[in-house]
């Protein structure tokens, strides 16, 4: 099979877990002998191999006024074109920033589901271009063939936006390769006891919760530090050291974005994770530190649960009171022999549940879907 992928933040652009995603999707999919393209707006113009998979950077360009609306007509234009000389069976692009909302007329789309830029800009408040909105709505519409992350995110999707699919199918996204930094020099420094936070620096993914609970697990425990990897601008780290009381600030380390490998390396290395982020679709880094056997404390969120079950395989906050999870996070430093028994379940259960092997044959499935879709 031909196999088309829309990704503008395909490695090494700066990327997010669409792009994590679309290189892990489109090098499995290539080493089970299917012919797989990626095209996006990326730092560089024309084609270059990734391993097996050919990957088409596009210029944007454009004037200023409508630009939006002209890149999505470019892009449009541009797979059209792909599809045609590469005889593409079937295409697959994000619901996020909606780059396909005028459809394609000469292949079928597998539309997928990890989160909508308006469900973002909503939960932190924060103002949206009606255009974007517009445009993530309108891909929904014309691309009927929904493939979401998990069944939370597409029972959201349907809410917000009042759209439905004519078809949808779960598909859970592979694991990324997890490779730890294996030599001494690039591993980065960590303390010898440390609680982690591991995600972008922000409101939404729950940093501020996360240091006043870290706050008082190391008022509780002298020996204990807390590490923040992730990106974030000046003035949120500040906010961020601002929650620690005085004496406990030198056992805070804000390590700002590290490799993959730097990260999987302190989530082996971590005593417990915390995962704390108000809206997800997934929660990939998840099934990252379940792999490695990392101690995980996590929200009650929609998407963990059908992954993740709070009990069996994860601790579950079912609010988020800061003392009551700074209690479960004391608790759980002092339980060594239950935090290793649920992170062998967690462990066991997403190498069940995101077999390799298993997700090639149903991701191939799909895509026979919609490939045959009338």
């Amino acid at each position: 099979m031909k196999i088309l992928y829309i990704c503008n933040e395909y490695p090494p652009a700066p990327y997010g877990g669409i792009g994590i995603y679309t290189r892990r999707v489109a090098s499995v999919m290539a080493s089970n002998g299917h012919k797989v393209f990626v095209v996006g707006y990326l730092p560089f113009v024309g084609r270059k191999m990734d391993g097996a998979v050919t990957v088409i950077g596009l210029e944007k360009g454009g004037l200023q006024f409508l630009r939006g609306l002209y890149w999505r007509i470019k892009m449009k234009r541009a797979v059209e074109k792909i599809v045609l000389n590469e005889n593409i069976d079937v295409v697959e692009v994000p619901e996020y920033e909606g780059w396909l909302p005028f459809g394609l007329k000469n292949c079928n789309v597998g539309l997928r589901l990890h989160l909508s830029a308006t469900h973002i800009y909503e939960e932190s408040k924060t103002n949206i271009s009606g255009m974007l909105t517009w445009f993530e709505r309108q891909t929904l519409k014309r691309n009927r063939f929904w493939l979401p992350v998990s069944q939370s995110i597409l029972d959201a999707s349907i809410k917000k936006f009042n759209v439905v699919p004519i078809k949808s199918r779960v598909l859970y996204p592979f694991l990324p390769e997890l490779r730890c930094a294996s030599l001494k020099e690039d591993r980065i420094k960590l303390p010898e006891n440390f609680v982690l936070f591991a995600s972008a620096l922000s409101e939404r993914k729950g940093a501020i919760v996360s240091a006043n609970v870290f706050n008082i697990v190391l008022t509780k425990n002298k020996k204990m530090h807390a590490v923040f990897i992730g990106s974030g601008n000046d003035s949120f780290k500040n906010r961020i050291l601002e929650n620690f009381d005085i004496e406990n600030r030198d056992r805070v380390h804000l390590m700002g974005q590290q490799s993959h490998a730097s990260l999987m390396y302190a989530m082996k290395s971590a005593k417990i994770f915390l995962f704390l982020s108000r809206l997800e679709s997934f929660g990939l880094v998840l099934t990252e530190a379940a792999i490695l056997k990392c101690p995980i404390i996590t929200a009650d969120i929609g998407c963990v649960p059908e992954v993740l079950v709070p009990g069996e395989h994860v601790l579950g906050c079912t609010n988020m009171n800061e003392k009551t999870i700074a209690s479960l996070v004391i608790k759980a430093l002092n339980s060594q022999d239950r935090i290793r028994k649920i992170s062998l379940a967690a462990r066991s259960r997403v190498l069940h549940l995101m077999d390799e092997k298993v997700l090639a044959r149903e991701y191939l499935n799909a895509y026979s879907q919609i490939k045959d879709l009338k």
